[in-house]
C-alpha cells in the first residue's frame, strides 16, 4: 500500500490541494494525509505577512510539502499529531535551524523538523526591505489521516 503525507502552505488554494490529492489517487496512493501549515497568528485570509515596525519576519515560501507520516506513529497506531516549530531562515531563504516549541510525541517532531529543514522560505526583511537572517513566527503543523 502506498502512503503519502502532503504538507501544504495555507496560501495554496483549496482547489489546488484537491487536485494534488486526486493526482495521488490516480497513481495508486490510497492512504493520503493532508496537513495545512499556517503561522500562528497569521491572518485567516492567507498570504498576508505580519508586518512589524522593524521589518517583516521570515515566512513559508509556499508550495506543497510531501513528507512521510512518522513510522513511530504507525507503530503506536496514532493517526493525528501536532508540532509547533520556529525556523531560523538565512537571508538566502534556506532553513538554518528548526526549534521545536511543542509536540505530541510519536515521531511527529522529527518528521516535521526534517520536512521544515528541507524547504525554502521567504527571508525576513529589515526595516529597509533588505533580506536578512531571521525567525519565522511559530509554525503549527497538524498531521492527520
Amino acid at each position: 500500500m502506498k502512503r503519502v503525507l502532503v504538507i501544504t502552505d495555507s496560501v495554496v488554494p483549496e482547489a489546488r490541494r484537491a487536485e494534488v490529492v486526486e493526482l495521488l489517487r490516480k497513481h495508486g496512493v490510497r492512504d493520503i494525509g493532508l496537513v495545512v501549515v499556517a503561522p500562528l497568528g497569521s491572518p485567516a485570509a492567507g498570504p498576508e505577512r505580519l508586518k512589524r515596525p522593524d521589518g517583516v519576519p521570515a515566512s513559508i515560501a509556499g508550495g506543497n510539502w510531501a513528507c512521510g507520516f512518522p513510522k513511530k506513529a504507525d507503530e503506536d497506531k496514532v493517526d493525528e499529531g501536532f508540532v509547533t516549530l520556529r525556523i531560523r531562515v538565512g537571508s538566502d531563504g534556506r532553513a538554518v535551524q528548526a526549534t521545536t516549541l511543542h509536540h505530541s510525541g510519536h515521531g511527529f517532531a522529527a518528521a516535521a523538523t526534517a520536512c521544515a529543514l528541507s524547504k525554502r522560505y521567504r527571508p525576513a526583511l529589515d526595516a529597509n526591505g533588505n533580506p536578512v537572517e531571521g525567525d519565522t513566527v511559530p509554525i503549527h503543523v497538524r498531521f492527520a489521516r
